[in-house]
């Protein structure tokens, strides 16, 4: 079923049904066995089962580009401050910019270069997905970390205009409203939104979890993989019997959980941290100085 606008849907959707939706798509009762994609927001009353649930397809790459470029963002305002540093305390030149910068990509600044790589593979896979300025912005920042000569980019002056102009590129894309899932079970179900992932009732079992926003569940998590763009917070996570229940956010990110069990495998960018014991009322996030997951 295809529909040009918002849709309702009093009963359940039963085994192999695709329900469409350039709206938003409203569930009165279960989804079974069958495939939910909408351009907007999906409500589903009650529960989910071997599904399929889809929002935003199209905002979830901008969504996935945009954390890129945070992360880029956020690398390159440290690496100005180190400049900074270095021109002080060791009288360097503004001619010897380049090498430094070269020389910093390859020791503190590794995981810029990882994104900036992943960014540019993203951006010539999904070519005819998107515009001409996610190359254009690309190939700037390109010119800057991955020259192979220096130019008009390695200087303080050259540098900081690039981050303006990161700034106002990221600037137009954070305002957009993402749309929302909200649900209240799942069980052996992929549920993939490019803004907030709300879980109302008992809990999401064995499941495949992509928020572009936040992830909230008011019950468990036990099984499967969650990921969440901007942090999340969950009531439990695995069980008493250690079942390996995987979480993981962006290193700027925090995440939140009432009640951990054995298992249970938190992610910060590509850093892990296990539980090998329950624990209850955890807050961690991502240290930078330290490059460690800490405890808030």
């Amino acid at each position: 079923m295809h529909f040009k606008g918002d849709v309702e849907i009093t009963g359940n959707v039963q085994d192999e049904m695709v329900v469409e939706a350039l709206g938003s798509i409203m569930i009165l009762q279960n989804v079974n066995r069958a495939k939910i994609r909408a351009q907007q927001s999906i409500f589903i009353q009650q529960n989910v089962i071997g599904g399929t649930v889809t929002s935003g397809e199209n905002k979830m790459l901008v969504t996935q580009l945009i954390s890129l470029l945070q992360q880029i963002r956020h690398s390159l305002e440290r690496m100005i401050v180190a400049i900074q540093q270095l021109m002080v305390m060791s009288k360097i030149r503004e001619q010897d910019i380049y090498p430094l910068t070269k020389r910093l990509l390859e020791s503190k600044f590794q995981t810029m270069m990882e994104a900036m790589k992943k960014y540019k593979m993203m951006c010539e896979q999904k070519r005819e997905q998107i515009g001409e300025q996610w190359f254009d912005i690309g190939s700037q920042l390109d010119g800057c970390l991955l020259a192979d000569r220096p130019n008009h980019f390695h200087c303080l002056a050259g540098m900081a205009n690039l981050l303006r102009e990161l700034n106002t590129f990221i600037g137009q894309y954070d305002r957009e409203e993402n749309d929302a899932i909200e649900l209240s079970y799942a069980l052996n179900s992929v549920i993939h939104g490019s803004g907030d992932v709300v879980v109302t009732g008992k809990g999401c079992y064995n499941c495949n979890i992509y928020a572009g926003g936040t992830l909230t569940v008011h019950g468990v998590l036990r099984g499967g993989e969650a990921y969440a763009q901007k942090g999340m917070k969950i009531k439990e996570v695995g069980s008493s019997l250690g079942i390996k229940t995987v979480l993981a956010v962006p290193k700027g990110e925090t995440i939140y959980i009432e009640h951990a069990w054995e298992g249970t495998v938190v992610q910060f960018g590509k850093k892990t941290y296990t539980f090998y014991e329950e624990k209850k009322h955890v807050e961690m996030k991502w240290d930078d100085e330290r490059q460690e997951i800490v405890f808030g």
